[in-house]
Protein backbone atom coordinates (compact mmCIF):
# COMPACT_ATOMS: atom_id res chain seq x y z
CA UNK A 1 0.00 0.00 0.00
CA UNK A 2 2.99 2.56 0.69
CA UNK A 3 4.43 1.65 -2.44
CA UNK A 4 1.18 2.23 -4.07
CA UNK A 5 1.07 6.11 -2.35
CA UNK A 6 4.45 6.62 -2.72
CA UNK A 7 4.39 6.15 -7.03
CA UNK A 8 0.78 8.23 -7.03
CA UNK A 9 2.60 11.32 -5.01
CA UNK A 10 5.31 10.87 -7.62
CA UNK A 11 3.01 10.70 -10.65
CA UNK A 12 1.13 13.66 -8.91
CA UNK A 13 4.70 15.84 -9.09
CA UNK A 14 5.83 15.14 -12.10
CA UNK A 15 2.31 15.89 -13.47
CA UNK A 16 2.67 19.54 -11.54
CA UNK A 17 6.10 19.90 -12.86
CA UNK A 18 5.07 21.26 -16.22
CA UNK A 19 2.68 23.64 -15.09
CA UNK A 20 5.35 24.83 -12.48
CA UNK A 21 8.12 25.05 -14.58
CA UNK A 22 5.42 27.43 -17.07
CA UNK A 23 4.80 29.64 -14.08
CA UNK A 24 8.57 30.17 -13.51
CA UNK A 25 9.53 30.81 -17.18
CA UNK A 26 6.32 33.26 -16.78
CA UNK A 27 8.03 34.90 -13.78
CA UNK A 28 10.86 35.62 -16.30
CA UNK A 29 9.26 37.36 -19.38
CA UNK A 30 8.33 40.29 -16.39
CA UNK A 31 12.21 40.17 -15.22
CA UNK A 32 14.93 42.91 -16.10
CA UNK A 33 17.60 41.63 -18.24
CA UNK A 34 20.65 41.13 -16.45
CA UNK A 35 22.59 43.12 -19.24
CA UNK A 36 22.91 47.06 -18.39
CA UNK A 37 20.80 48.93 -20.23
CA UNK A 38 22.00 50.33 -23.52
CA UNK A 39 20.47 54.09 -22.67
CA UNK A 40 23.08 54.56 -19.57
CA UNK A 41 25.58 52.05 -20.44
CA UNK A 42 28.12 55.14 -20.98
CA UNK A 43 28.89 58.60 -20.35
CA UNK A 44 28.14 61.02 -23.75
CA UNK A 45 30.52 63.63 -22.45
CA UNK A 46 30.13 67.38 -22.85
CA UNK A 47 28.90 68.64 -19.87
CA UNK A 48 30.10 72.10 -19.00
CA UNK A 49 29.97 71.62 -15.70
CA UNK A 50 28.66 69.09 -12.56
CA UNK A 51 25.80 69.91 -10.96
CA UNK A 52 26.11 72.27 -7.50
CA UNK A 53 24.49 70.26 -4.68
CA UNK A 54 25.07 72.71 -2.01
CA UNK A 55 21.37 74.52 -2.09
CA UNK A 56 20.00 71.11 -2.46
CA UNK A 57 22.12 70.07 0.92
CA UNK A 58 21.07 73.19 2.37
CA UNK A 59 17.21 72.78 1.73
CA UNK A 60 17.34 68.99 3.23
CA UNK A 61 19.46 70.18 6.91
CA UNK A 62 16.96 72.69 7.19
CA UNK A 63 13.85 70.02 6.29
CA UNK A 64 15.00 66.39 7.20
CA UNK A 65 14.16 65.77 10.65
CA UNK A 66 15.43 62.34 12.32
CA UNK A 67 12.57 60.25 14.51
CA UNK A 68 12.50 58.54 17.54
CA UNK A 69 12.84 55.05 15.79
CA UNK A 70 15.68 56.56 13.43
CA UNK A 71 14.48 56.83 10.55
CA UNK A 72 15.15 60.33 9.00
CA UNK A 73 11.47 62.42 7.52
CA UNK A 74 10.63 65.34 6.06
CA UNK A 75 7.19 66.95 7.11
CA UNK A 76 5.76 67.72 3.68
CA UNK A 77 2.61 69.70 5.57
CA UNK A 78 5.09 71.53 7.16
CA UNK A 79 7.18 73.43 4.25
CA UNK A 80 6.52 76.99 4.33
CA UNK A 81 6.11 78.60 1.11
CA UNK A 82 9.41 80.23 1.44
CA UNK A 83 10.34 76.93 0.83
CA UNK A 84 8.94 75.60 -1.42
CA UNK A 85 10.31 78.33 -3.62
CA UNK A 86 13.83 77.36 -2.41
CA UNK A 87 13.16 74.23 -3.85
CA UNK A 88 11.69 75.52 -7.40
CA UNK A 89 14.89 77.14 -7.42
CA UNK A 90 16.59 74.24 -7.22
CA UNK A 91 14.89 72.37 -9.54
CA UNK A 92 14.77 75.00 -11.97
CA UNK A 93 18.81 75.67 -11.69
CA UNK A 94 18.71 71.64 -12.61
CA UNK A 95 16.76 72.10 -15.60
CA UNK A 96 19.46 72.64 -17.72
CA UNK A 97 21.54 69.26 -17.35
CA UNK A 98 21.62 66.40 -19.35
CA UNK A 99 22.03 63.19 -17.00
CA UNK A 100 23.42 60.87 -19.54
CA UNK A 101 26.24 63.87 -20.25
CA UNK A 102 27.18 63.73 -16.38
CA UNK A 103 29.70 61.13 -15.18
CA UNK A 104 28.63 57.75 -14.38
CA UNK A 105 28.58 58.42 -10.19
CA UNK A 106 26.96 61.51 -11.35
CA UNK A 107 24.22 60.21 -13.11
CA UNK A 108 22.89 58.15 -10.34
CA UNK A 109 21.12 61.05 -8.11
CA UNK A 110 18.92 61.34 -11.33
Amino acid sequence: MTSRRALLQGLGLLALSPALLAWRSNEALFAPSAEEIDFWAAETGGAAEEPDFSAWSAWLSRQVRLGPDGVARIDYGGVTGEEKQALAAIIDDWSYLTPRALPREVQMAF
